[in-house]
Order: C-alpha cells, then structure tokens, then sequence
C-alpha cells in the first residue's frame, strides 16, 4: 500500500486494483494505465514548473537591469561631474 500511495496512486485507484485482483483478475493493465496517467500529469506539472522558473528567472533580471539603469542615472544626476 504505501509502495502504491508513493507512486501516486489514490487510496481508491488501490482499492481498484485490489478489487481485480481479489476477482481472479490480475491488475496489472490497470495498474500500467494508472502509472501512465500519473506519468503524464508529473510530466505536465513538471512543465509548469519548469515555464514558471522561466518566467521568474527572467522577471528577476529584468529588474534587476532597471535597477541599474535607475542607479546610474541617480548617480549621474547626484554627483558632481569630475
């Protein structure tokens, strides 16, 4: 059960497959079909992640490169020329 529940699967996605077991059937297609739909959502959050790391890596140096150009230019209008 806790094998199961680490690799994703619901209480009741278990049960399921218990269920054909018990009934003489072995579980192993369903348990495959459960496994791929997991993968594919993992794979889907993953990408997610993935596009938002993206997009915050990239916020971050757009900032960062305004800052220095608000700077600079703080500076330019502050200090006296040399």
């Amino acid at each position: 059960m806790r094998h199961a529940q680490a690799f994703g699967l619901t209480l009741k996605e278990v049960n399921a497959a218990l269920d054909l077991r018990r009934g003489g059937r072995p579980p192993c297609v369903v348990v495959t079909q459960l496994l791929d739909e997991h993968l594919a959502e993992t794979e889907r959050r993953i990408n997610e992640l993935q596009a938002l790391r993206d997009t915050l890596c990239s916020a971050r140096s757009q900032d960062l490169e305004a800052a220095r150009l608000l700077l600079t230019d703080f500076f330019a209008r502050s200090l006296p020329p040399m």
